[in-house]
């Protein structure tokens, strides 16, 4: 899912519904995978195709060479040519004649009847036959038979009187066979493709510069926690340091819940921290001390991709949904190698289900400098999408696409902050409760 500055509301007096939101986020990235579906696909190419062949002229030099070829210089014409000098020939009637009558096969019977041996003059068949021999069209007939020349007669007779001769005659004689021309098609093909309605939306989003803000924006971490237990590839499920110096967990200060595995649950279909009242052993940080053991009351649980991802700048933004329960907080939120600065995308520690804070916490001298931002009118017995965005210049915040607090930022040039889920206690009247988080997704600009 893909939700940029751009796309956001600037109204801060409402924010938009998430089932709403996230139909106009599919909407939007449907729209922006054709757009790029289109760029990759067989128009775009196909027309890539036929706008560099016409830029290179290809159909006037096409429309030349046909405009230049006639019939009458053609190879088919000087067979044509050639077949009829040799029909119009005064041999080659008389032999076309007689071939046409019953005379080719008399001589071939009187050859093989051995009349001819000792013949007899007043044999009707010899009388015949000799009559014959001196006829000047029997004569031409006898010589062509079997010639080189009758051969090639019959090869230029089969020759232009098949449909293929008389199909390209006809086409070397008609004045439009660049219309009958593959070019003529490919030019056809192409107009036809620039009138497509898929290029011309394509060419109005291209005008509108629809998608030219999410250049350069690359997705760098992702989860949609598909599978039944948490990816360790990417979570650690215990605070960064806890794991850095000792390989376990640990509770920061007076926070009143041990964090343990067992907190977070993964089914397939997103992730919850659970918080629970129970008893638990687990190790806590004291000031002057270290690290001691400590008996809780309540147990929770947190993730981060402490070592798995951190980027200096960009977008973050997951989809959640928070439990309002006494004494119990929620939070999302991103760290460097310090506990400040630290910015809270989300953070909830009250019953009330109407609102949720937000903000930036940086030292300023040996002070902290804590600036926080309530945003109310929700709903959060529902998912909302939480996002933070920032660069060397601002951090925005957003909920559902509608930004709800802008600063400046105050963070140290190029640092790498990672992202932390935690729930937690902060009274001890606190009651089970979870927050549900349904996918995670990151950006940075390069």
């Amino acid at each position: 899912m893909f939700t940029p500055t751009k796309y956001y509301s600037l109204s801060t007096k409402r924010v938009k519904d998430t089932e709403a939101f996230e139909r106009e986020l599919e909407a939007f990235e449907k729209e922006h995978s054709d757009f790029i579906n289109f760029e990759q696909g067989d128009i775009a190419t196909r027309l890539k195709e036929l706008n560099q062949w016409y830029e290179a002229k290809e159909p006037i030099r096409i429309k030349r060479e046909l405009a230049a070829l006639t019939y009458k210089n053609s190879e088919e014409a000087q067979l044509e040519t050639e077949y009829q000098k040799l029909a119009n020939s005064r041999d080659m009637k008389d032999y076309l004649k007689v071939a046409s009558t019953d005379i080719p096969a008399f001589l071939e019977t009187m050859h093989s009847s051995g009349k001819l041996n000792a013949p007899d003059q007043a044999d009707a068949d010899v009388k015949r036959y000799n009559k014959l021999q001196a006829d000047k069209a029997v004569q031409h007939y006898q010589s062509l038979a079997g010639t080189e020349t009758l051969k090639r007669f019959e090869e230029l007779k089969a020759r232009i009187t098949s449909p293929e001769f008389i199909a390209r005659k006809k086409y070397l004689q008609s004045s439009n066979k660049f219309k009958q021309s593959e070019a003529y098609a490919m030019l056809a093909e192409r107009k036809r493709l620039l009138k497509s309605p898929e290029l011309k939306r394509h060419r109005k989003m291209l005008k509108k510069n629809r998608f030219g803000f999410m250049e350069g924006w690359t997705v760098t971490f992702e989860d949609r926690f598909g599978t039944a237990g948490l990816n360790e590839q990417k979570w650690l499920n215990r605070i960064f340091w806890g794991d850095q110096l000792m390989g376990q967990s640990y509770t920061p200060g007076d926070s009143l819940q041990n964090y343990t595995s067992q907190n977070i649950e993964a089914n397939g279909h997103g992730i919850k921290i659970i918080t629970r009242k129970e008893p638990s052993q687990g190790l806590a940080w004291d000031n002057k001390m270290g690290f001691v053991p400590r008996q809780f009351g309540y147990t929770s649980g947190i993730i981060n991709t402490g070592k798995s991802h951190r980027q200096t700048s960009g977008r973050i933004e997951a989809k959640v949904k928070l439990t309002c329960a006494p004494g119990v907080y929620h939070s999302m939120y991103l760290l460097g190698d310090k506990m400040l600065p630290q910015i809270d995308v989300f953070h909830k520690l009250d019953t009330d289900t109407t609102s949720v804070e937000c903000g930036m916490f940086s030292t300023k001298g040996s002070k902290v400098n804590k600036r926080v931002r309530r945003t109310k009118g929700l709903n959060l017995s529902k998912s909302y999408i939480f996002t933070v965005e920032w660069d060397s210049k601002k951090i925005r915040w957003a909920i559902n696409g509608s930004i709800v607090k802008t600063e400046r930022n105050p963070l140290p040039p190029n640092m790498p902050l990672y992202l932390n889920f935690a729930s937690g206690v902060y009274s001890d009247s606190a009651s089970n409760a979870s927050m549900e988080i349904e996918w995670v997704k990151c950006w940075e600009k390069r």
